[in-house]
């Protein structure tokens, strides 16, 4: 098993140098390429196989006063730029979200009353839960396995959220078509 994290430029080059090298374990794991829409037009075929991890799906049933649902969000993401959405845009618009929210129930734009309303945050969001520990970490949502397979992005893990049950061990260059 080889794991991996890093943008997807580097993980580009490091599937090309594998292939390169024939050599393709029986499990390859790249934190978030997998789910940027550059990478299988990037590697084409070669991104077969391969596992990554997000911390959102459309399947979620969580919902919130802005955003609908997970579906809503992804199907209005996609209407307005072409393609679907990952993990990266729908937190970066459910933070503008929260941020808002953190204001008006602080009633002010005062750091210290805004950060304390961010400190008590625990609200479900078209993101999922959302919750802060100690240190400002979301705790309150999870994370899911994907993998490419035909060319598409497919959950694989958790079962709830599944589309496809996961290739392993993954074939290697030579037995690949």
């Amino acid at each position: 098993m080889v794991m991996a994290t890093a943008d997807t430029s580097d993980p580009i080059l490091l599937v090309q140098q594998m292939k390169e090298q024939r050599y393709f374990p029986k499990m390859l794991g790249l934190q978030g390429p997998p789910v940027d829409p550059a990478f299988v037009p990037a590697l084409g075929a070669d991104a077969e196989d391969i596992f990554g991890v997000t911390w959102w799906t459309d399947k979620l049933t969580t919902k919130d006063k802005l955003f609908g649902t997970a579906k809503d969000f992804a199907g209005d993401f996609y209407k307005a730029y072409g393609y679907f959405p990952a993990h990266d845009e729908v937190s970066s618009a459910v933070s503008g979200l929260i941020l808002q929210l953190a204001v008006e129930h602080a009633g002010s734009l005062d750091p210290t009353a805004v950060r304390d309303e961010l400190a008590k945050f625990d609200e479900d969001t078209s993101f999922g839960r959302i919750k802060f520990d100690a240190q400002g970490i979301n705790v309150g949502s999870t994370s899911y396995a994907v993998q490419i397979q035909k060319g598409q992005r497919v959950f694989v893990y958790p079962k709830d959220v599944r589309d496809a049950v996961p290739v392993y061990p993954a074939p290697g260059w030579a037995d690949r078509k």
